[in-house]
């Protein structure tokens, strides 16, 4: 047995195994009845019989698929669909500076819980490019065929759950261990968040932790610089132009800065899963950058160094500079402005507007904030 078992993705060779496991999953069944043929019968008929249905449609569909890859063909059109139905346009740029001659490890800002990896993967996938490894976190992953689902997916498990010191650290070095030997021995790129948690905030920061846990298995590698060189980092900038969950995300941050704290309510994760899905995004853009430049000397330097390309690269859109001008008039952002046309503009002032209309006034300042950051931390990157 491998010290990885417990958290890897799992191997060809256990998809069917996998799959008929799920169709065995009632919960499994009933989350898939919106997705499947069913669906105009949810209410009309009975639960069991609902059941039934789909569990035959998923049979039918799951004969298909004997790998990984035919998981990912399968999701695809899945995906393209979902994002059909809730984004003006998906774009990509920057996938030309990419390495295909060996694997990369992604690092990514954090906005949505799912759809940050899956859209690297989708960007990747639709290039005809190898799609990556996911590090994602076992608070997301209580529900058994979730778990199975990412897994499926190519997802590997953060076990962020473990609170035990020592316990803590082992299972960090194991994972630090089984990133290195993706992208070592089984030459398989990687994507990881640049921080446990999404920034909510809008502020995309790169923590050292991160880092600090990637190379912490390799201290007998070589020296610190050489480590990070043979890890082919690439910062990715993910822009949501409206951002699902912002009412959530301002309730929480309100809380924990003027009410002592927030205490997340029982399936609030899931929520905010749903949310950031179905929810409407706007314009949505994935911009990678190139490969980390050799020589950096410290985790520090590896985090700086990756949020000046992100916030270098990320798309801003007219809502972000309007919610700049509005929180700080003082802030001349007219040169910013002036790449949107009238519509646009017109356009996101009506969103911003109903934005704030939909929260307390007290919090106004969190919801322009949220907006606002990237435009602050491109022009810092940019020294405008």
């Amino acid at each position: 047995m491998s010290s990885f078992d417990a958290i890897r993705p799992y191997h060809d060779s256990e998809v069917q195994t996998v799959l008929q496991r799920l169709l065995q999953d009632r919960e499994f069944i009933l989350a898939m009845v919106r997705y499947s043929a069913a669906a105009p019968y949810i209410g009309k008929l009975p639960e069991d019989e609902l059941v039934k249905l789909v569990h035959k449609e998923l049979e039918t569909a799951f004969a298909e698929i004997h790998d990984v890859h035919s998981v990912q063909q399968k999701l695809e059109p899945l995906l393209a669909q979902l994002l059909l139905q809730t984004t003006e346009a998906v774009t990509f740029s920057g996938l030309e500076h990419v390495p295909t001659d060996r694997p990369v490890l992604f690092i990514s800002n954090h906005r949505d819980i799912v759809l940050d990896p899956a859209l690297v993967n989708w960007g990747l996938f639709r290039n005809e490019r190898e799609t990556v490894r996911i590090a994602i976190g076992d608070n997301l992953l209580e529900r058994p065929f979730v778990n199975d689902l990412m897994r499926l997916n190519k997802s590997f498990v953060v076990e962020r759950s473990i609170t035990a010191r020592r316990e803590r650290l082992a299972s960090l070095t194991n994972l630090s261990a089984y990133i290195n030997h993706s992208l070592k021995q089984d030459h398989s790129s990687v994507w990881i968040a640049q921080s446990e948690g999404r920034a909510k905030d809008g502020d995309d920061r790169t923590d050292t932790a991160i880092i600090k846990m990637i190379t912490m298995s390799q201290r007998k590698a070589g020296p610190f610089p050489e480590v990070i060189e043979g890890l082919n980092i690439v910062p990715v900038a993910i822009s949501y132009e409206y951002d699902p969950c912002d009412l959530l995300k301002s309730r929480e941050l309100y809380a924990t800065k003027n009410e002592g704290g927030y205490t997340k309510q029982e399936g609030e994760d899931m929520r905010s899963i749903m949310t950031g899905l179905e929810g409407q995004k706007g314009r949505v853009h994935i911009a990678f950058g190139e490969t980390l430049e050799p020589g950096l000397e410290t985790a520090q330097a590896v985090t700086a160094a990756i949020d000046r390309q992100i916030h270098t690269i990320y798309r801003l859109f007219p809502v972000n500079v309007l919610a700049c001008q509005k929180l700080m008039p003082e802030l001349d952002v007219s040169n910013l402005l002036s790449d949107f046309s009238a519509e646009e503009l017109s356009k996101a002032t009506e969103q911003l507007e109903l934005r704030l209309q939909n929260t307390l006034e007290k919090k106004h300042p969190i919801m322009l904030d949220m907006y606002a950051r990237p435009v602050l931390n491109y022009l810092a990157a940019t020294n405008n």
